[in-house]
């Protein structure tokens, strides 16, 4: 991940953590205040990072896959990088015809740094390449209260390390000379030319180490920082994992809010729509409730009417129905020996000669256009022991519309 668009770096100082903010000019300044995650630069500090660096020969082509040789050289050393995130780092030292040198660092297996997961930073470098030490010279500080050693070939870092010693002694100064005569030997750096000390050192310290490495050593503050060139692709997978959380946990609450926002919608318009309806029923029931006194009126009045139809209505007289049946009689064949009207029901009984006179009878008393107004049963003809057939219809009328309406 690239830090270069960043505004600030929270890089380890010597006994606690400082913010840095890049200044007008360019250059980084120490501030106050609270790092933001979303723009700060979170430097490793030393003690949580292993640093191993290496020769690689390039191949006759010249083609020289250094992240390839480099996590060989990680995955030799047992360290595999996981799924998420990434735990190493490598760059660039410098080259002698088809060998190129190599510094690399790699977190060290020791677990998450519990504030990388409480600061969740989003950009990350390593302490060491924050800080330009003159080429071929070695730089020695202190950081959160272990002292650092870090060591330069082609104005690059090539190797780092943190020193036992807990304070800047003869024995502090003999372990730096070993880590530089070790790093001559190995053919990674030349014989130092110097050395700068970037804190408090007593005397007795810069003579030791004077000695230690026949070179020069100068003790001057620690410079202000300057972000390398090259993008540091280390990101600590413990970090990643827990981003990845946070971001699924912050996508599933916002689908659950969304959800209730719908739910919210729909039930707010439901309950709109039943208070709607509620008052569409009151309004109406207020209505019916208004007409209800005109409306009595008129059932009253249909009754009195259906009362009196029997006497009004021509086609209820009995003489006139009577005369409408017996005009659908033949001449001989039909006897009629029942004739009643009650209400609205008329019953007509009798006895034909045959089943067929009867049959007969019984279509043209139910096709009739004067009794269309009733609704008939008749059913089959009884057939005597002489022949003969008795029947017996009964018709209803349509209360609600009477004769008239039935015509």
């Amino acid at each position: 991940m690239k830090p270069r668009g960043r505004s600030s770096l929270y890089l380890p100082g010597e006994n606690e953590r400082e913010l840095w903010t890049r200044a007008s000019g360019g250059a980084w300044e120490k501030a106050k205040g609270a790092p933001v995650a979303s723009e700060t630069v979170y430097a490793i500090e030393c003690l949580l990072m292993d640093s191993v660096p290496f020769w690689a020969v390039a191949p006759q082509d010249g083609k020289l896959d250094i992240s390839g040789v480099s996590s060989l050289k990680w995955e030799s050393l047992g360290i595999t990088e996981a799924s998420e995130g990434r735990s190493v780092l490598h760059w660039k030292v410098g080259q002698i015809e088809n060998r190129v040198l190599v510094g690399s660092a790699g977190l060290v297996p020791d677990g998450p740094n519990a504030e990388w997961l409480a600061f969740m930073p989003q950009s990350f470098e390593i302490s060491p390449r924050l800080q330009i030490i003159p080429d071929g010279e070695i730089a020695v500080w202190k950081e959160l209260g272990r002292y650092v050693a870090a060591f330069s070939r082609e104005k690059r870092l090539v190797h780092f390390s943190v020193l036992s010693a807990r304070e800047l002694s003869r024995s502090a100064a003999q372990e730096i000379g070993e880590l530089a005569l070790s790093l001559e030997i190995q053919g990674l750096m030349n014989k130092p030319v110097g050395v700068r000390v970037w804190t408090d050192a007593s005397s007795e310290f810069t003579a030791a180490l004077k000695c230690e490495i026949a070179a020069p050593v100068r003790l001057e503050p620690r410079p202000a920082p300057v972000l390398p060139e090259d993008a540091c692709d280390i990101f600590p997978p413990e970090v990643e994992r827990a981003r990845r959380s946070r971001l699924q946990k912050r996508q599933r609450t916002h689908i659950a809010l969304a959800l209730a926002a719908a739910y919210t919608v729909f039930f707010t318009a439901w309950a709109g729509w039943l208070t709607w309806r509620e008052h569409k029923l009151e309004s109406n029931k207020a209505v019916l409730e208004q007409k209800r006194p005109a409306l009595e009126e008129l059932v009253a009045l249909k009754s009195r009417w259906q009362a009196l139809e029997s006497a009004t209505n021509a086609d209820l007289y009995p003489v006139e129905l009577f005369q409408r049946i017996v005009s659908l009689l033949p001449d001989e064949g039909i006897r009629l020996k029942e004739f009643q009207l009650e209400h609205d029901k008329l019953i007509v009984s009798g006895e034909a000669s045959t089943v067929g006179h009867a049959m007969k009878f019984k279509s043209d008393l139910t096709g009739s256009d004067g009794l269309r107004g009733f609704a008939w049963i008749f059913p089959q003809p009884t057939i005597l022991d002489d022949n003969r057939a008795s029947f017996r219809a009964e018709g209803s009328t349509n209360q609600e519309g009477g004769v008239d309406e039935a015509k």
